[in-house]
């Protein structure tokens, strides 16, 4: 008997975990530039 799972279940666990992966840096992304920005905004008022 063979246990191995097949080709096309390890091409759709390598799919979905890099899709997992894209959409986490993404949101990281999205996240530091909202940060950034919300910084920038407390920058500049503390100068005025």
């Amino acid at each position: 008997m063979n246990n191995l799972p097949s080709d096309q279940t390890i091409t759709t666990n390598t799919l979905i975990g890099r899709m997992f992966t894209l959409g986490g840096s993404a949101l990281f992304l999205t996240g530091s530039f909202i940060a950034v920005y919300a910084g920038y905004q407390a920058y500049i008022k503390t100068l005025e």
